[in-house]
């Protein structure tokens, strides 16, 4: 099948985490389907193109490039926030946090917490306007969890990254299968210090750092499998005031090593439904704390980072 501009409604996704890094773990659209809120973008180039700017030719201009080295591609998605609809089985989009938050299955849901063990890749495969593109080594470059004050769903942008495991083809659109496609609800409490908060929408940056590939000269194929080097998760909101007494996010921010629980829960059923804990977050220090007003009431535009503590939880997602 050919592939024309015309068939750009046409798009799909599968992801899937790698048992060895930066061996392709061939993702199909009948296993590994993550479904897509819009167009995805997709971009390829190389880490080493070959240009020969600065050599002599006896005159202007420039001689003809080396073969590059290194090819890459790079894809930009959102997704809804889903459940598995079981509580003891992860949830597909979940894979995508794998590359620094490892996945473990309790007796009562499925968490993921930052750490560095058991690090994982991501294979992936993208199939758009009667093409195919496949990534392999990939990570997470950016990762956001959005509910916006207009929506009933949450969503998850990503920009996912590493090296192409083989040139583009044409390839028509196969039959994707789902694991579900009920949106998790954007309702459900958030607390700051065991004080519930009222808001209306939310951005969770997981704050990466990735290097989705690193060079090997020791190789034909001079890429190898993307890692993630820092993790700064960071929660923005809005809140309405309150009395001092109760909420005081300038007392808070006076003193950062005073330990702040913070618990938001997404969803109400199970299967279907999270929870966001984490033992210490603080006001950032390089962020202000606006007071504003909003169609006659005033809220706080809050900026948490989610500190790693000596114990206790850093910052966990579980589904359950």
């Amino acid at each position: 099948m050919m592939g024309y501009p015309e068939l750009g409604v046409n798009y799909g996704l599968a992801v899937k985490v790698e048992t060895t890094r930066g061996t392709y773990a061939t993702p199909t659209m009948a296993a590994d389907a993550i479904p897509l809120a819009g167009e995805p973008s997709i971009e390829h180039g190389y880490v080493l193109p070959g240009p020969r700017d600065g050599v002599a030719v006896g005159g202007y201009g420039v001689p003809p490039s080396a073969n590059p080295l290194g090819q890459f591609s790079r894809v930009r998605f959102t997704t809804e926030l889903l459940g598995s609809t079981v509580v003891t089985t992860p949830p597909r989009w979940g894979r995508l946090l794998q590359p620094f938050a490892p996945e473990v299955v309790g007796a009562s849901d499925v968490s993921y917490q930052p750490g560095t063990s058991a690090e994982k890749s991501l294979s992936a495969l993208v199939q758009w306007a009667g093409k195919q593109y496949t990534l392999v080594g990939a990570v997470p470059e950016t990762l956001v969890l959005r509910g916006a004050p207009d929506s009933p769903r949450i969503m998850i942008d990503c920009t996912l990254a590493g090296k192409m495991q083989a040139a583009p083809t044409e390839q028509a659109l196969e039959a994707q299968t789902f694991q579900n496609t009920d949106p998790v609800p954007f309702r459900g409490a958030l607390s700051v210090a065991a004080v519930p908060l009222i808001y209306e929408e939310f951005e969770l940056d997981f704050g990466l750092t990735a290097r989705p590939w690193r060079v090997d000269r020791n190789t034909t194929d001079p890429l190898l499998f993307g890692i993630i080097t820092q993790v700064n998760p960071r929660i923005t909101f809005p809140t309405e005031v309150v009395a001092l007494a109760t909420f005081n996010p300038f007392s808070q921010r006076a003193a950062p090593q005073t330990a702040l629980a913070f618990s938001q829960r997404l969803g109400a059923t199970a299967g279907k439904q999270y929870l966001i804990t984490g033992s210490h977050v603080e006001h950032v220090g390089d962020a202000p704390i606006p007071v504003r007003a909003n169609n006659g009431y005033m809220f706080y535009g809050l900026t948490l980072r989610f500190a790693k503590p000596a114990s206790g939880t850093w910052l966990k997602v579980a589904a359950d």
